[in-house]
């Protein structure tokens, strides 16, 4: 189902006067006294946390600032050593890089080069001797002047160096025209054939820095707004953990359905997310080296443990994103299956016990043709799911058998089922089939996304269930 319909079909999102209003509409004289008087502490966290969410921001836009810089002007870089390597250097000849080329030669350089390397945004090409001499110019009246340039001295050395150039410079008045910043950039070149072991010439590419700066400007607003967005969202859910200890407890069915709207836009706005929230999961862990006491140790695990939540729903929707565009890109290698089935029970030993379930395996030593952590990534998700819909002392089995060149891999539960008429439907993205002994809600896109993993291992996944007996779900992959 492509996104722009799960979208639209998204329940409309309660404005903040909404939320107000829904916060307040209880008849009960006692919870509006603990909301009015809880009200003035959650204020004062709330300008308290804004002032924190802002200075950070700050911090990570200056921060943030200098890598786009770096990473534009590096991208230039990159642009000129194309140009220079891949295209001048089969238009130049030996002596083209010993002297001044006769006027002929410097007409037909010319016309090469205005036809084959200025192109938007290269502008200017200039060839340098070791003594500083320009052997050759897209522009006549440089060829044979002199002028000292610590950098071409560096690029003789065997390395790129760029730089920043004012047009004032004496060696830039004929670069002035193309305007007042310029970025350059200085390669060694050796043609084939030369045997001396050091560049024989350096080739220098200017570039408009107006353009390199646009595309500055246009990150830096870019990134202005993911951080807005991304340290708002976070900023709102740390409000509900000031209402909970204030004793707002009858509201928190309405605050899970608020925190459910919230993943599930901030699942839609996956990529603008995910680099803040990366950062915000940096500083909890920053926040955790240093000495908390036992209630802040605990908001600190909430809002840690919320955020890897988050980060996994993220990656699970670009993932169906990805999928859904046929950009998904999976490995076929030969990989063990016991080693893969050891480490997902393992992880999931714990959620078992918890809620009762026996988790065995009778994996057998096969090979099959498939990506390692894809393959781990869909027995996790199947594996989970088991768990999730096996009640109290259930049985989840995870077992394998080779078969005609094919290798089965089967989750099998004895969990509530699925009745038939749900059995396809599971696999379509944002589908839940309801019931279950724990109700945490999901994003609705793992059998989606599970299926979609498998097919592209050249494999096949499905499901057989009988309603109160339980369900199996089988992986199919090439026998490696």
């Amino acid at each position: 189902m492509p996104l722009a319909a799960v979208v639209s079909r998204r329940p409309k999102a309660a404005s903040v006067g909404t939320i107000g209003i829904d916060l307040l509409d209880d008849d009960s004289r006692s919870r509006r006294r603990a909301w009015l008087s809880a009200a003035p502490p959650i204020a004062a966290f709330a300008l308290g946390a804004l002032v924190v969410f802002v200075s950070v921001g700050i911090a990570l836009y200056t921060v943030v600032q200098n890598d786009v810089r770096q990473a534009e002007e590096g991208s230039a870089q990159m642009h000129a050593e194309f140009v220079a390597n891949s295209i001048l250097r089969y238009v130049l000849q030996p002596a083209d890089l010993t002297a001044p080329p006769a006027d002929q030669r410097q007409l037909e350089l010319t016309q090469l080069v205005q036809q084959r390397v200025l192109v938007d945004p290269t502008v200017r090409v200039k060839i340098w001797s070791s003594g500083g001499t320009v052997l050759f110019s897209d522009d006549p009246r440089l060829a044979g002047t002199h002028f000292p340039n610590t950098e071409v001295t560096e690029a003789f050395q065997g390395r790129t160096v760029s730089e920043v150039e004012d047009t004032s410079r004496p060696e830039n008045v004929y670069e002035r025209s193309l305007g007042p910043k310029l970025f350059s950039t200085y390669i060694p070149i050796s043609l084939d054939g030369s045997t001396s072991g050091r560049p024989e010439a350096v080739v220098e590419i200017y570039q408009r820095y107006s353009r390199i700066q646009a595309g500055i400007d246009q990150l830096n607003r870019d990134l202005t707004w993911t951080l807005s967005i991304g340290l708002g969202v976070l900023y709102l859910l740390l409000l509900p953990l000031v209402v909970t200890t204030r004793g707002v407890h009858a509201d928190r069915a309405r605050a899970q359905r608020l925190n459910l709207e919230k993943s599930r836009f901030l699942a839609f706005m996956g990529h603008e997310l995910r680099t803040p929230l990366n950062s915000m999961l940096g500083f909890t862990e920053l926040l955790e080296v240093g000495t908390l006491n036992d209630r802040q140790a605990r908001y600190v695990g909430n809002i840690r443990s919320s955020g890897r939540q988050l980060l996994n729903v993220i990656n699970e929707l670009l993932d169906f994103s990805r999928a859904e565009a046929g950009q998904l890109k999976v490995a076929r290698e030969r990989v063990g299956v016991q080693p893969v089935v050891e480490v997902v029970l393992e992880q999931l030993r714990p959620m078992a016990d918890a809620g009762e379930v026996s988790l065995v395996g009778g994996v057998e030593n096969l090979q099959v043709l498939a990506d390692p952590v894809r393959l781990q990534q869909v027995l996790t998700n199947l594996v989970n799911n088991a768990v999730k819909f096996t009640p109290p002392q259930g049985r989840v089995r995870v077992v394998t058998r080779g078969r005609e060149g094919w290798v089965e891999i089967r989750v099998i539960d004895s969990g509530i089922g699925i009745p038939a008429e749900e059995l396809e439907r599971i696999f379509e993205p944002f589908t839940r089939v309801e019931g279950g002994t724990d109700r945490r809600e999901g994003s609705g896109l793992g059998l989606s996304l599970s299926r979609k993993l498998i097919e592209a291992m050249g494999g096949m996944l499905g499901v057989e269930s009988t309603p109160g007996q339980g369900s199996s779900f089988t992986v199919r992959l090439k026998q490696g």
